[in-house]
């Protein structure tokens, strides 16, 4: 056979499996759109089922933050290193990441103007069992003081914590009741219940108490509720902890 003709033939095969090698590595790869001076570390895609991380590096003082994957609020780690850091597993298609700021020394808050001790939100787990019922309950109330709510839980063994925290916590919970309609739960014709357990969540807004439970709740709706309680599971910690 004519040496060109092999070479040819050679070449041609290079440039197949060229192609072939950049099509696999091309396929089943994801982008993360975002701010692109916003966001450090965002790779240019990402493998179905990659563990991402995003830093989001310029957090300003008096200011806060809310950040969304696809419209749904997400809860970052923070770092004083990296500032907030944005953890999920890509999905098998694109991701819109992005956030909304506010200068929290100027924003009006929901609980603005509720008198002290008011209950703005109780969240509250039962257990049923051979041996009986537990209970497990987390209630926030307005203070005296302005921009500081009182997280009270009460454990299942009876010790009861306290912890002074923010108005974020509840400033998040009443956009997510909002936004996942909560209050037409009761209103559903078809609904899941939990069997075993019953958690309830009772959210103060614009005057009166939205109230849902896992007894009359649409499919996601327990992670719902769980989305709920993390929120204000973040402030138990010592930094915000009472005496």
């Amino acid at each position: 056979m004519d040496k060109r003709i092999i070479i040819a033939m050679l070449v041609a095969a290079i440039i197949v499996s060229t192609a072939l090698v950049l099509a696999s590595c091309s396929a089943g790869r994801y982008r993360v759109n975002c701010t692109e001076h916003a966001f450090n570390n965002v790779k240019r895609s990402y493998a179905e089922g990659a563990k991402v991380k995003i830093y989001f590096p310029y957090v300003a003082t008096d200011t806060d933050y809310r950040f969304y994957i696809d419209g749904e609020p997400i809860r970052p780690e923070y770092s004083d290193e990296k500032g907030f850091i944005i953890s999920f597993t890509m999905p098998a298609h694109d991701v819109e990441l992005t956030y909304t700021s506010s200068n929290s020394m100027t924003t009006q808050f929901h609980s603005d103007g509720i008198e002290p001790d008011t209950v703005l939100v109780s969240y509250c787990e039962k257990v049923f069992s051979a041996d009986g019922t537990s209970i497990y309950e987390v209630v926030v109330k307005t203070t005296d003081t302005p921009g500081e709510h009182l997280m009270t839980v009460y454990d299942t063994d009876g010790a009861t914590r306290e912890y002074a925290i923010p108005c974020f916590p509840y400033e998040s919970v009443y956009s997510y009741v909002s936004e996942n309609d909560i209050a037409g739960w009761n209103d559903l014709a078809e609904y899941e219940s939990l069997d075993g357990k019953l958690v309830s969540v009772t959210v103060f807004m614009d005057g009166e108490y939205v109230m849902a439970s896992t007894e009359r709740m649409p499919e996601s709706g327990e992670l719902v509720l769980s989305c709920i309680y993390s929120t204000f599971g973040d402030y138990m910690i010592d930094e915000y902890k009472c005496g």
